[in-house]
Protein backbone atom coordinates (compact mmCIF):
# COMPACT_ATOMS: atom_id res chain seq x y z
CA UNK A 1 0.00 0.00 0.00
CA UNK A 2 1.21 3.32 -0.94
CA UNK A 3 -0.66 7.02 -0.24
CA UNK A 4 -0.01 10.26 -0.13
CA UNK A 5 3.33 10.51 -1.90
CA UNK A 6 4.69 11.22 -5.78
CA UNK A 7 6.37 8.76 -7.86
CA UNK A 8 6.41 6.62 -10.73
CA UNK A 9 5.73 3.49 -10.65
CA UNK A 10 7.15 0.88 -13.25
CA UNK A 11 7.16 -2.97 -13.55
CA UNK A 12 10.44 -3.03 -12.04
CA UNK A 13 9.07 -1.97 -8.79
CA UNK A 14 7.08 -5.35 -9.01
CA UNK A 15 9.78 -7.48 -9.65
CA UNK A 16 10.11 -9.05 -6.27
CA UNK A 17 6.54 -9.73 -5.75
CA UNK A 18 5.96 -13.23 -6.56
CA UNK A 19 2.05 -13.55 -5.46
CA UNK A 20 0.37 -10.21 -4.81
CA UNK A 21 -3.01 -10.28 -4.96
CA UNK A 22 -4.05 -6.26 -4.17
CA UNK A 23 -2.48 -3.22 -5.28
CA UNK A 24 -3.49 -0.04 -3.66
CA UNK A 25 -1.62 3.15 -5.00
CA UNK A 26 -4.21 6.05 -3.93
CA UNK A 27 -3.19 9.50 -3.97
CA UNK A 28 0.40 9.50 -4.75
CA UNK A 29 -0.06 11.26 -8.51
CA UNK A 30 -0.49 8.49 -10.86
CA UNK A 31 -1.06 9.89 -14.23
CA UNK A 32 -1.24 6.44 -16.03
CA UNK A 33 -2.44 3.01 -15.15
CA UNK A 34 0.63 1.51 -14.27
CA UNK A 35 2.49 -1.37 -15.86
CA UNK A 36 2.67 -4.03 -13.32
CA UNK A 37 4.49 -6.62 -15.39
CA UNK A 38 4.58 -10.04 -13.79
CA UNK A 39 2.06 -9.80 -11.24
CA UNK A 40 -0.38 -9.44 -14.03
CA UNK A 41 -1.06 -12.85 -13.07
CA UNK A 42 -1.88 -13.01 -9.91
CA UNK A 43 -3.40 -9.80 -8.65
CA UNK A 44 -7.16 -10.22 -7.82
CA UNK A 45 -7.69 -6.25 -6.80
CA UNK A 46 -6.57 -3.08 -7.83
CA UNK A 47 -7.19 0.21 -6.08
CA UNK A 48 -5.94 3.32 -8.14
CA UNK A 49 -8.25 5.83 -6.52
CA UNK A 50 -7.65 9.85 -5.97
CA UNK A 51 -4.89 10.11 -8.71
CA UNK A 52 -4.98 11.97 -11.61
CA UNK A 53 -5.16 9.36 -14.52
CA UNK A 54 -6.54 10.19 -17.56
CA UNK A 55 -6.69 7.21 -19.78
CA UNK A 56 -6.55 2.99 -19.40
CA UNK A 57 -4.84 1.75 -22.32
CA UNK A 58 -6.97 -1.39 -23.04
CA UNK A 59 -3.89 -3.46 -23.56
CA UNK A 60 -3.44 -2.66 -19.58
CA UNK A 61 -6.45 -4.66 -18.76
CA UNK A 62 -5.39 -8.13 -19.36
CA UNK A 63 -5.34 -9.46 -16.27
CA UNK A 64 -5.37 -13.51 -15.53
CA UNK A 65 -7.28 -12.88 -12.22
CA UNK A 66 -8.36 -9.23 -11.49
CA UNK A 67 -12.00 -9.35 -10.12
CA UNK A 68 -12.17 -5.47 -8.72
CA UNK A 69 -10.80 -2.31 -10.29
CA UNK A 70 -11.25 1.07 -8.49
CA UNK A 71 -9.98 4.16 -10.25
CA UNK A 72 -12.46 6.56 -8.08
CA UNK A 73 -11.62 10.36 -8.19
CA UNK A 74 -9.28 10.33 -11.20
CA UNK A 75 -9.74 12.01 -14.63
CA UNK A 76 -11.42 9.58 -16.86
CA UNK A 77 -13.78 10.62 -19.53
CA UNK A 78 -14.11 7.30 -20.77
CA UNK A 79 -13.14 3.90 -20.07
CA UNK A 80 -12.11 1.16 -22.79
CA UNK A 81 -14.01 -1.77 -24.08
CA UNK A 82 -12.57 -5.05 -22.97
CA UNK A 83 -14.53 -7.20 -23.77
CA UNK A 84 -11.76 -8.52 -26.17
CA UNK A 85 -8.91 -8.53 -23.53
CA UNK A 86 -10.18 -11.75 -21.32
CA UNK A 87 -10.50 -9.43 -19.13
CA UNK A 88 -11.92 -11.48 -15.23
CA UNK A 89 -13.32 -7.71 -13.96
CA UNK A 90 -16.23 -8.67 -11.98
CA UNK A 91 -16.51 -5.23 -9.80
CA UNK A 92 -15.48 -1.57 -11.35
CA UNK A 93 -15.42 1.57 -9.52
CA UNK A 94 -15.16 4.91 -11.71
CA UNK A 95 -16.86 7.60 -9.36
CA UNK A 96 -16.23 11.20 -9.24
CA UNK A 97 -14.41 10.77 -12.31
CA UNK A 98 -15.20 13.06 -15.55
CA UNK A 99 -16.99 9.84 -17.57
CA UNK A 100 -19.79 11.36 -19.78
CA UNK A 101 -20.27 7.81 -22.05
CA UNK A 102 -20.50 4.68 -21.80
CA UNK A 103 -21.17 1.48 -23.71
CA UNK A 104 -23.88 -0.61 -22.69
CA UNK A 105 -21.99 -3.22 -22.73
CA UNK A 106 -20.67 -2.89 -19.21
CA UNK A 107 -24.06 -4.45 -18.74
CA UNK A 108 -22.73 -7.61 -20.18
CA UNK A 109 -19.04 -6.97 -18.71
CA UNK A 110 -19.19 -6.18 -15.04
CA UNK A 111 -21.61 -7.57 -11.89
CA UNK A 112 -20.87 -4.32 -10.42
CA UNK A 113 -20.46 -0.60 -11.56
CA UNK A 114 -20.15 2.45 -10.29
CA UNK A 115 -19.77 5.89 -12.06
CA UNK A 116 -21.55 7.80 -9.41
CA UNK A 117 -20.03 11.59 -9.52
CA UNK A 118 -19.55 11.89 -13.07
CA UNK A 119 -21.36 13.80 -15.89
CA UNK A 120 -22.67 10.73 -17.46
CA UNK A 121 -25.05 11.91 -20.85
CA UNK A 122 -24.55 9.11 -23.08
CA UNK A 123 -24.66 5.29 -23.23
CA UNK A 124 -23.76 4.07 -26.54
CA UNK A 125 -25.58 1.08 -28.05
CA UNK A 126 -23.12 -1.62 -29.37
Amino acid sequence: YISDQTMEITATHFSTFLRLSRLKLENIGLTAFPDVGHVRSTLTIIELNVNSISYVDPKLCNFDKLEKLELNSNLLTEFPDVTLTGNTLLILHLQNNQISKVSNAMDLMFAIVEICGSKLQTVLQI
